[in-house]
């Protein structure tokens, strides 16, 4: 009897610029031996692999040596892709069997805030109004860190995405404050801003 190769895509996660792929893949026909996978990013050709790793949850007539877990550069193209997995028929089916698709998102880039300049209306004796443009549609947020006479920095604030202001009431007068303007999303500091 004629059998067609079956299995799985587990998953698809996406940490920076590379991907984590895993399943599994068994040919009936030749159930002790392992199975290429042909993978697929987005419908352009990714390349074959071998599935022959340790699956020890599969039925023990196939042996457990049926398993990929491969890590691969991912498309960064901004958007949504979708990555897909076959089994390539080893012995007497006629079928490629497709295991899964799994979707992954590659976000915009966030784009760095403008500081926009003090007007003099901006500032008091204990306040400092704080403004940027907001040039980014995909930051999850915005915070504003504090510098007092040189000191080390520290958080004071944390904003919606595309929040574009915040006034800071604790600034000390004539004592030269430095506060900036950071996206969530990101650990590098925006140009501070002085008082």
């Amino acid at each position: 009897m004629k059998h067609e190769p079956f299995g799985a895509l587990d998953g698809v996660t996406r940490t920076g610029d590379k991907l984590r792929v895993w399943g599994w893949s068994v040919d009936p026909d030749e159930p002790w031996t392992p199975t290429d996978v042909h993978l697929y990013d987005s419908g352009v050709y990714v390349g074959a692999f071998t599935a022959n790793g340790n699956r020890p949850d599969l039925p023990a007539e196939y042996g457990a040596a049926h398993g990929y877990d491969l890590t691969l550069p991912a498309n960064m193209a901004t958007g949504d892709h979708s990555f897909c997995a076959y089994a390539i028929n080893r012995s007497y089916g006629s079928t490629n069997t497709l295991l899964g698709c799994r979707p992954y998102n590659v976000p915009a880039p966030v784009v760095a805030p403008t500081i926009l300049a003090f007007q003099d209306w901006d500032l008091t004796s204990k306040a400092v109004d704080l403004e940027w443009t907001d040039n980014s549609g995909s930051e999850t947020g915005y915070r504003v860190d504090r510098s007092v006479a040189g000191g080390a920095w520290q958080e004071v604030w944390r904003g919606h995405p595309n929040a574009w202001t915040w006034t800071d009431q604790a600034v000390t007068p004539n004592t030269r404050t430095a506060t900036g303007s950071w996206r969530s999303t990101t650990s590098a500091r925006r140009r501070p801003r002085s008082a």
